[in-house]
């Protein structure tokens, strides 16, 4: 878990501006950030209801190196997947069960 992961098994590994909920930065490369999972929560619309799209004030606007929102782009994810809810399989898909 952590650096030691990373440095095993992606040696030219860039991990940079991620948001690890509850996670503990001592284990993970700087330039990343570590909230508690309440404040994780707040900054989207409604992380209750599974709506992750970034809340009006949420720190994590604009706050990828490339200066776009963190996360997913869930406008494309939708657009992209077709009102597929994600974690369902499209009918006539079958997922193996571990």
């Amino acid at each position: 878990m952590g650096l030691g992961t990373l440095e095993a098994y992606f040696p030219d590994f860039v991990f940079a501006r991620n948001v690890l909920a509850g996670g503990r930065a001592s284990r993970y490369p700087t330039g990343n950030e570590f909230p508690g999972e309440a404040e994780f929560a707040r900054a989207f619309v409604g992380f209750e209801a599974a709506d992750y799209r970034l809340a009006v004030g949420s720190p994590y606007r604009s706050g990828d190196t490339d200066g776009r929102d963190l996360g997913v782009d869930t406008t494309t994810l939708q657009r992209k997947t077709k009102g597929v809810e994600i974690g369902q399989p499209e009918e006539g898909v079958r997922v193996p069960r571990r």
